[in-house]
């Protein structure tokens, strides 16, 4: 799993090799949070999933499962499942889920939709985008 959890890591992330359509949702993602005349990305967990990364390396890093609704326990495979997130897109082959608390932070996730990305999490994602641009 790649983090991005301020600038200095954002810089480091971006000096190492990604694959491209990776790295256009990693530099649209900093272009997001630095834009205008602030800079989110202190208060933004940026995390980019990774072939072979599990749930439990999620939770490592989130702190949460996108699998589990927050309130109920409910596995998004089962009856009654409800996302926590706030948007879920694609773009270039990424999914992007922005997962908000209140006004002052928010956890982004990156995942490539590509083979060797945790299974259930792509189905997830696959079943659950909205267009782009809402």
């Amino acid at each position: 799993m790649i983090i991005i959890e301020d600038s200095a890591s954002a810089i480091r992330v971006l000096a190492g090799s990604l694959d491209p359509p990776v790295r256009a949702a990693v530099v649209a993602e900093l272009l997001l949070l630095t834009g205008g005349d602030h800079d989110l990305t202190d208060e933004t967990d940026v995390l980019v999933v990774q072939q072979g990364d599990t749930e439990a390396d999620i939770i490592r890093q989130a702190g949460f499962s996108p699998l589990v609704d927050q309130i109920t326990g409910i596995r998004f495979d089962q009856s009654g499942f409800e996302p926590a997130w706030d948007l879920l897109t694609l773009s270039g082959g990424v999914f992007r889920m922005v997962i908000t608390y209140g006004s002052t932070f928010a956890t982004i996730l990156l995942v490539p939709d590509v083979d060797g990305i945790e299974p259930a999490l792509l189905a997830l994602c696959r079943s659950h985008t909205q267009p782009e641009g809402i």
